[in-house]
């Protein structure tokens, strides 16, 4: 199977862990147990107060992010940052930002209560010490929420923007951090590194050179999408295909090839290491599709995410993922164009793995997969409360101790 996986993924690193590392065989989600403490435990606080009360994450990663960049990104956020970017002092970057949707944790947690979905995003604890174990990944969605991290990436410029393989990626110095044009630089840098990596000419060329009838609107790419999910009809990666949002034309190209580069992150790890197999939700972008339009943004990241999905999709290369639940509650047609992407997986809604009391009811044996949707700016797990999914799974459960800036392992697991 690692051969097979390694040949679909074209990674060189896929290896199942053994001994002392993170492996998520054992979870099964389905069973509540009792957690051993002689303390009440029911909320993060509680986790924080106890000494290895969870194992490091087993990070999935891009080749094209260095190791370096990795300890960065996880170990530099701020300690909170709602609806906010980089600002003036922060250690993270807009465009390290960026980098960080290639990056995912993936943990072992404990959660204290089920996350759920009734109109908002909600939780509360099952009480007795009783708690639920699951996988979390910590995918950073493409980040839209304004136009500072993942719009530079895809934006069409008046001037080409002629992708740059970084040799060696360091993060910033001292006087990149304090001298404005220094640090804008870096970012171009950075934002060059990306393209080259993520475009198949290694470049987005000037607005000049595209024809306008690879100029979608975003009902248009809508519908292109639909098609390429649901037919057989070839589309070389989305090259040449471009979408306006309001002023702004962006490569599909490279925001397909992002959905791409997270799947075979985020796989690599699941694939490897919940050999008993896996249910695999999905709580699509809602605050990070602002900046692309809104609810119908939305619906183009959900397709691009399908179509990812379905260039990827074998049954040896997805073998542990059992069922997919996608909470449908604003795009009612994607339950179906997953279904159509991933013909011998199981597609439902989410809301089917719940029952009317809100508690999960999944498949015994199978491990639950949970987005927490993360920043890439803000250690939000260990710091923001009940009012987002990744409050609601932060104040719930032990992620935050898997998750802790300072723990000395915490990079030790990479693929």
């Amino acid at each position: 199977m690692a051969s097979a996986i390694r040949g679909l993924f074209g990674s060189t690193s896929v290896t199942p862990y053994r001994g002392g590392g993170p492996n998520f065989s054992a979870i099964d989600s389905s069973k509540l147990q009792t957690f051993p403490s002689s303390t009440p435990v029911s909320e993060r606080k509680d986790f924080l107060k106890l000494p290895n009360s969870s194992p490091p994450p087993i990070i999935g990663k891009s080749r094209f992010v260095s190791g370096g960049m990795v300890e960065h990104l996880m170990r530099d956020k701020k300690d909170s940052a709602c609806n906010v970017k980089y600002e003036e002092g922060d250690r993270i970057t807009n465009m390290e930002g960026a980098l960080h949707t290639f990056v995912t944790p993936v943990c072992d947690v404990l959660m204290t209560g089920d996350c759920t979905w009734a109109g908002k995003v909600q939780g509360a604890p099952f009480g007795n010490n009783q708690v639920r174990n699951v996988i979390l990944s910590a995918a950073v969605q493409p980040d839209f929420e304004n136009d500072t991290v993942m719009m530079p990436l895809v934006r069409v410029r008046e001037e080409a923007v002629e992708g740059t393989e970084l040799s060696a990626m360091v993060t910033r110095s001292e006087e990149e951090k304090t001298n404005r044009a220094a640090h804008d630089k870096y970012e171009e840098d950075l934002l060059k590194h990306m393209v080259y990596s993520l475009s198949q000419d290694h470049r987005i060329p000037a607005l000049s050179e595209i024809r306008q009838e690879n100029i979608m609107d975003q009902e248009q790419a809508q519908l292109y999408l639909e098609e390429l999910i649901t037919t057989d009809k070839p589309h070389q990666n989305l090259k040449g295909k471009f979408m306006r949002v309001g002023e702004e034309v962006i490569s599909l190209e490279i925001l397909f090839r992002t959905y791409i580069e997270q799947i075979r992150n985020e796989f690599n790890v699941l694939n490897m290491n919940a050999t008993q197999g896996y249910i695999y939700t999905i709580d699509p972008p809602s605050i990070f599709a602002r900046g692309i339009g809104g609810p119908k943004g939305a619906a183009i990241l959900n397709r691009l995410q399908a179509l990812a999905f379905k260039e990827l999709y074998s049954p040896i290369a997805f073998s542990g993922l059992k069922v997919v639940g996608f909470n449908d509650y604003a795009d009612k047609a994607m339950v179906g164009l997953l279904q159509q992407a991933l013909p011998d997986v199981r597609v439902i809604k989410k809301s089917e793995l719940y029952n009317p009391t809100g508690a999960y009811i999944g498949d015994p044996g199978l491990a639950l997969v949970i987005h927490n949707n993360s920043d890439a700016f803000g250690q939000n797990i260990e710091t923001e409360r009940t009012t987002s999914m990744d409050g609601v799974i932060g104040t719930y459960s032990n992620a935050a101790c898997a998750l802790k800036r300072d723990r000395p392992d915490l990079i030790d697991h990479i693929v």
